[in-house]
């Protein structure tokens, strides 16, 4: 059933198909595959706890279902995009934005994933703190949901 857990769940399998191949630099500065979330991405308990650093989270964050028989059920979702870079020579958020790009494409080209449709804008932002070495940026978009419709018992 399309819903929205469901929904958050599926562009967690997206993002894992999109991006199987990409290694970025983890904090051991070796190349290692993306970690990918849904919902938030863990916390260390402990400085030496790893920080499962380059990860990508799907998050369902909001939603709209119409009072009426009419309209469309809508729901918000963001990607969270988590780097690592110690390299000062490297310009610090070309990885992040190079993953943003690809994550808009594929929703531009191809805006259907299942039974969620691809709606409305497309926003994206990069953290605006200083968090060197890591770097953030995020993706939110709106997707169609099928809606449910009120029965009507006298009908």
């Amino acid at each position: 059933m399309a819903t929205n857990k469901d929904l958050q769940k599926r562009l967690k399998e997206e993002l894992e198909t999109m991006f199987k191949d990409y290694r970025m630099k983890g904090e051991d500065g070796e190349s290692t595959p993306f970690h990918f979330y849904e919902g938030a991405a863990p916390i260390p308990k402990t400085d030496e706890d790893p920080t499962f650093i380059p990860y990508m989270v799907a998050r369902t964050a909001a939603g709209k279902v119409p009072d009426d028989n009419y309209g469309f059920t809508t729901a918000r979702a963001l990607i969270i995009v988590a780097t690592y870079e110690n390299d000062e020579a490297y310009p610090s958020n070309t990885d992040v934005l190079q993953i943003i790009d690809k994550i808009i494409e594929r929703f531009q080209t191809h805006p259907s994933m299942g039974a969620y449709t691809r709606t409305g804008d497309i926003e994206w932002t990069l953290s605006d703190e200083d968090t060197y070495p890591y770097f953030f940026g995020g993706v939110e978009l709106s997707f169609i949901l099928p809606t449910i419709f009120r029965e009507d018992e006298y009908a």
